[in-house]
C-alpha cells in the first residue's frame, strides 16, 4: 500500500494549517449526512504535498474505510480534465479562445453539411 503523507510543513508553501484541517469537517460532514460514502482530498503546491485528508468508506456495505490506495470510480472526468489541461495551455498563450478549432484539427478546417435526400435506411431508436 501506498502512503500519501505531507513532507513538509503546509506553512513553508504558502498554507495555513488550520484552514486545511477545515477541509476534514467538510467533507466529514457530507458522509455524516450520507451524501458521500468516502472521500480523499490532496493540496499541493510546486509537486510538494501540503495537505492530505480522507474519510467515510471506500466500501459501506463491508465497512472497508478510505485507504490511500483506494481505487474510486471517477465516471466522466474526461471533460472537466481536458476543459482544465485547455485553459491551461490558453494562459501560457498557446492559442486564443477565438481560434477556429480547424487551425488545430485538419479535419475540421472545411466541414461540409450533408444536403442530399432522405437516407436509404430509416432512421432507428
Amino acid at each position: 500500500m501506498s502512503s500519501l503523507r505531507p513532507h513538509v510543513d503546509p506553512e513553508e508553501l504558502g498554507f495555513d494549517s488550520h484552514r486545511l484541517s477545515r477541509i476534514d469537517d467538510f467533507f466529514n460532514d457530507f458522509v455524516d449526512q450520507r451524501k458521500l460514502s468516502g472521500w480523499l482530498a490532496t493540496v499541493s503546491r510546486g509537486g510538494q504535498l501540503a495537505y492530505v485528508g480522507k474519510g467515510g468508506h471506500a466500501d459501506r456495505e463491508l465497512d472497508r474505510p478510505v485507504q490511500d490506495d483506494t481505487i474510486w470510480r471517477i465516471y466522466s472526468m474526461s471533460k472537466p480534465i481536458t476543459t482544465i489541461a485547455a485553459m491551461m495551455l490558453h494562459e501560457e498563450g498557446k492559442f486564443d479562445l477565438n481560434d477556429s478549432a480547424g487551425k488545430w484539427i485538419e479535419a475540421l478546417r472545411e466541414p461540409r453539411v450533408y444536403t442530399g435526400g432522405a437516407p436509404a435506411n430509416p432512421t432507428t431508436v
